[in-house]
């Protein structure tokens, strides 16, 4: 693990394959062994590698260009994974203490208990821009924003779980759980 502070430099090849290099010479993640200076040279001058360097503690991601706008949307209340976050939803708030598997995952998610009728899919234009904005904080602290169109459940009148169906770790999506002020308060897959 590097010291904080210390600088990182990460490689990123057309084969998505990421090297990285640290004090301790150039590192390849998928393959085996190290590369050479060389190598990496070569590689560079074929144009087949990008580079990027951060500090160690903070985000790998390369900024993008400040002089693109970004934009912030809610997907339709009729979009297929809006329906499906709301109705597991639906089911982890009104679930009753007798069924102990989802009563736990609620208060591990910190959702409040309520009726099926205080969960509501949000298309308020500000409300889903605060959304994104605070689902990209909560994931890539520090990175500049990106473009996103966000589901948003409206929990009650102090909770959000917010989805961006094309942020993914793995083969899961991300799902964010805010209060009313976009302060994160869970983070889970599914």
């Amino acid at each position: 693990m590097p010291q904080p502070g210390a600088l990182r430099v990460l490689l990123f090849s057309a084969s998505l394959q990421t090297d990285s290099l640290n004090s301790g010479g150039l590192t390849r993640r998928r393959g085996g062994g190290r590369v050479s200076i060389l190598l990496l040279a070569r590689l560079m001058r074929r144009g087949g590698v990008s580079a990027g360097c951060w500090r160690a503690g903070s985000s790998p991601f390369l900024a993008p260009s400040s002089a693109v706008s970004q934009s912030f949307s809610c997907v339709p209340a009729q979009h297929p994974q809006a329906i499906v976050l709301k109705n597991y939803v639906v089911r982890l708030v009104t679930a009753s203490t007798a069924d102990t598997l989802v009563a736990n995952t609620r208060s591990r998610y910190d959702l409040p208990a309520v009726s099926a009728s205080a969960v509501r899919i949000e298309t308020d234009k500000k409300r889903c821009e605060s959304a994104a904005k605070g689902y990209h904080e909560a994931l890539h602290p520090g990175v500049p924003q990106v473009s996103r169109s966000v589901v948003v459940i409206k929990v009650g009148s102090s909770r959000y779980v917010v989805l961006d169906p094309a942020e993914r770790a793995g083969e899961f999506q991300v799902h964010v759980v805010m209060d009313n002020h976009w302060e994160t308060l869970a983070v889970f897959t599914g």
